[in-house]
């Protein structure tokens, strides 16, 4: 060390400080660390005393993250300060990273890879990453991916002729769709890839049942209110409109139609079909006329003894209106059973024994149902009962349809003991699965309705 006039300082105390790098995000870190040359540590700042000839001495280590490193070094005795600067560059090879571990896109559209290689402490290095398709169905072009066509299949990125362990990226690719679906207590809309999400401004709290299309696709029907709320139709931009309100019995007594649990409009929006629940665990199927809907009319068979024994759940109506779908329990949760209804003359046959929550598929050909774990589909007529979804899936009672007849969106529950469900797209002709991993997790979202396409 020097003074201005080049006169040698002996004595006097230098002080070494590690100048911090900014990583992205605004955090620090260490760019090196400063220590004494006779000592294994080291640290952010470290301070010496100049010999006789004027020397003070640190040792530097490079930090654990790559940039441009710099030692503040000052002598405030002397009123002295300069920087000695250091490129510090990221360290062997250590893995791949494919940033994105499952994700959904529409079909026609792009994504963007982003693999990289990290050395130990995750700088990354210049490695060139090599992409392969595992599966079928994805395109792979100047480190995008995209598909024509809806497909599941995963992304493996590896370097070439290295031992480093190649990472995955899983790929579901879905037609372009908008769905509704409730999410906490506020409907929401999205598209199927689950872009352009937003909540539904509507004022009451969504209800636990719905939502459903209108056929027209320009608003939704669904419970609004507290436990026992109103059923609405609600337009998509928030305004509401009280179609029909709960009415609460007294001990002993009847109400009509109760508290509103299944719902759904006639293919051409001229009734609105309904469970309410009266009494215990009654659930008795009603019709009311849009226009005029205090002419509310019972279609459930009477039961000596409807507080217990008569649970009609999830109506679901056939294309032409003629016959209405729906899930039959003996007793509270228990005798469960697929029935459909004639409804101009009342006539009640059963389809499927141990089935649950129908939908008529919109081409009438097949009524979808949950039994056993699974998502079946079955004839009208009760013949060529199938399974649709993959085996050792267990999915939840609930289906919804595509408007063309050729996929079914349920969920499944993808880890054992856990609460949370993904939605799936299944392929009913050949039993395609496609996750949509944006919907994972306990309460994202309720079980998505498809918008029609008048």
């Amino acid at each position: 060390m020097r003074d201005a006039a080049g006169r040698i300082l002996p004595g006097v105390v230098v002080r070494f400080s590690s100048v911090p790098i900014v990583r992205a995000g605004g955090t620090t870190v260490p760019s090196v660390l400063v220590g004494d040359v006779s000592a294994a540590g080291a640290s952010t700042f470290f301070a010496d005393t100049t010999s006789a000839d004027g020397v003070a001495l640190a040792r530097i280590v490079m930090g654990r993250a790559a940039g441009a490193g710099a030692v503040s070094i000052e002598v405030p005795e002397a009123g002295l300060q300069d920087t000695a600067r250091y490129t510090i560059t990221p360290g062997g090879a250590a893995k791949i990273v494919l940033p994105v571990v499952d994700t959904t896109i529409q079909v026609g559209r792009t994504m963007p890879l982003s693999g990289r290689v990290e050395d130990r402490y995750g700088n990354v290095r210049a490695d060139t990453i090599i992409y392969e398709v595992a599966g079928t169905g994805l395109t792979i072009t100047g480190g995008q991916v995209s598909a024509g066509a809806p497909a599941r299949a995963a992304v493996v990125g590896r370097v070439d002729r290295s031992s480093l362990a190649p990472d995955t990226t899983w790929v579901s690719v879905v037609p372009a769709a908008m769905i509704a679906a409730r999410r906490g207590d506020k409907l929401v809309t999205a598209a199927l890839d689950g872009t352009g999400l937003i909540g539904i401004p509507h004022i009451h709290e969504a209800g636990d049942y719905g939502p459903e299309w209108h056929p027209n696709g320009q608003s939704l029907l669904a419970v609004l209110g507290d436990a026992f709320g109103s059923l609405y139709s609600v337009e998509l931009g928030g305004a509401t409109q009280q179609v029909i309100a709960p009415t609460m019995s007294s001990a002993g007594g009847r109400s009509v139609p109760g508290v509103i649990r299944g719902f759904i409009y006639s293919p051409d929006a001229q009734w609105v079909y309904l469970s309410g629940n009266s009494c215990n665990y009654t659930a008795i199927l009603y019709r009311l006329p849009v226009a005029n809907p205090p002419a509310i009319e019972r279609l459930s068979p009477t039961g000596a003894d409807e507080c217990f024994e008569l649970v009609n759940h999830w109506p679901s109506l056939s294309p032409d209106g003629a016959r209405l779908a729906f899930e039959n329990q003996t007793w509270n949760q228990s005798g469960y059973s697929i029935r459909v209804m004639t409804i101009a003359t009342r006539a009640v046959t059963q389809l499927v024994a141990g089935g649950q929550r129908p939908r008529w598929s919109p081409t009438g050909d097949l009524i979808a149902y949950w039994a056993d774990k699974q998502i079946w589909v079955v004839r009208p007529d009760g013949t060529g009962a199938r399974v649709v979804s993959p085996p050792g899936r267990a999915y939840v009672p609930g289906a919804q349809w595509s408007p063309d007849g050729q996929w079914i969106l349920a969920r499944f529950e993808p880890r054992r003991e856990w609460a949370g469900t993904t939605v799936a797209l299944l392929n009913v002709s050949t039993g395609l699965e496609i996750p949509l991993p944006w919907t994972t997790g306990y309460g994202a979202i309720t079980l998505p309705v498809w918008r029609p396409v008048p």
